[in-house]
């Protein structure tokens, strides 16, 4: 590998850092074309969601994520050059999107408010504008089966249970870098099995 000064490393990276971005939303263009063409129909996916997964290799919220983000694009092309430009990242794109599917919005001039109005802006603090923007009522449990491997689980937490959560990923952010919520509920569900397991090992026998 070729010896870089200060200079030149800082250099690269930024070259580097535009390249990502660019991959970005050409990633999003050909996930546009797949669904245009209905390309995930004709390799036996049922869905987009399926082929992003299995054909392609995502996790579950790699999927979502690009898939929301590749649908705001559709609606608003322009957004793809505040992403190449790091106005806007993949994850507020993607959160921007998704709450246009929920809110059921089909005003271009809305969608562009919106977008104005998280442009800029870091993950968090687009949540909270879009919260803001749009409160929702609290909506009751739901478990829905995704595919034979997975169930997707929704529910709503308070601040109070937020706040053990965030503490958790804290304290176990050397298992879970990404701050992923299902692998802190595996590790929740995990401990939690072990600990009942030395008060009932009878009813807890493969726990290991």
């Amino acid at each position: 590998m070729k010896y870089l000064n200060d200079f030149e490393l800082v250099e690269e990276l930024k070259t580097l850092v535009q390249q990502e971005r660019e991959l970005v939303t050409l990633t999003l263009r050909r996930l546009r074309e797949v669904e245009q063409r209905k390309i995930y129909l004709d390799r036996a996916y049922p869905s987009l969601f399926e082929f992003c997964r299995k054909e392609l290799g995502l996790s579950e919220t790699e999927t979502q994520t690009r898939i929301s983000a590749m649908r705001l694009l559709r609606d608003l092309p322009e957004v793809e050059q505040q992403i190449e430009n790091g106005r806007m990242s993949l994850t507020v794109a993607a959160k921007v999107g998704a709450c246009l599917r929920r809110e059921k919005i089909e005003s271009l001039a809305q969608k562009r408010a919106i977008v104005e109005e998280v442009s800029g802006t870091s993950v968090r603090a687009a949540e909270k504008k879009i919260a803001a923007l749009f409160p929702q009522e609290v909506r009751p449990e739901r478990e829905r089966e995704v595919s034979q491997e997975y169930t997707e689980i929704r529910f709503t937490a308070n601040r109070e249970m937020m706040q053990k959560f965030q503490a958790l990923k804290e304290l176990w952010s050397h298992k879970n870098y990404e701050g992923r919520y299902d692998k802190l509920f595996a590790e929740m569900a995990d401990r939690c099995l072990k600990a009942c397991a030395k008060t009932k090992p009878t009813n807890f026998q493969a726990v290991g």
